[in-house]
């Protein structure tokens, strides 16, 4: 192998090849570093999170629920873009829910899922999302919801629990055709699953006005 022209554009350029080489170096370095720092302030943010919990469940406790979710909040706040931040939203939506406060739970799962930062965590906040929002009364914007967690990667295992409850909010919007309509998809992909395609037999014959077969 004739090395000649590597061996003189190696003298001709060395310096911009020394240049670029410690410029990965530097890069590779700080990676390390931050990545070193990332894992400290990971950690730092899974304590505060644990020292919240303790804090909000007192307060749900008492009846507190916006002192409850301003402990959570706080980590948020502090440690935004950690899994500690998502989590804390997540349970303080989990918090309002419980206490029948709707919209306050839509606003804590919306923040949940903008911070989420894996697919198993946006369709967890993503469905959170469509559940608080149906039951706040906001039937079209969780139909929307609800399509984002179903268009989310790895969304197969929840998908008859997404399309049954995209049904109920058609059906809270006097929208009876796509209702059946859903009714009748989880029917036919679902027909192995007795516990869905039963439910969605029963609600389509209800909605269609004909009897309902016990099963």
């Amino acid at each position: 192998m004739n090395t000649k022209g590597l061996e003189d554009f190696f003298v001709d350029n060395w310096k911009a090849v020394a240049g670029a080489i410690a410029a990965v170096v530097v890069l590779l370095a700080g990676y390390g570093i931050y990545s070193e720092s990332q894992r400290s302030r990971e950690a730092k943010a899974t304590d505060a999170l644990y020292e919240a919990q303790k804090t909000a469940r007192t307060l749900a406790e008492q009846k507190k629920f916006p002192e409850a979710d301003a402990a959570l909040s706080k980590v948020g706040e502090e440690y935004s873009g950690t899994r500690a931040a998502f989590e804390a939203a997540i349970q303080s939506g989990d918090l309002f829910m419980d206490a029948g406060t709707y919209p306050e739970a839509v606003k804590r799962y919306d923040q949940a899922a903008k911070a989420a930062n894996d697919p198993f965590s946006k369709i967890l906040a993503r469905y959170n999302l469509g559940i608080a929002k149906e039951s706040a009364g906001q039937f079209q914007e969780a139909v929307a919801a609800y399509d984002d967690a179903l268009n989310t990667k790895g969304s197969d295992f929840l998908k008859p629990e997404i399309l049954m409850a995209q049904a109920r909010c058609y059906e809270a919007l006097n929208q009876a055709p796509k209702a059946l309509g859903i009714y009748n998809q989880v029917q036919k992909d679902f027909a192995s699953n007795t516990y869905y395609s039963g439910a969605a037999a029963g609600f389509a014959a209800k909605l269609a006005g004909a009897p309902v077969n016990a099963q």
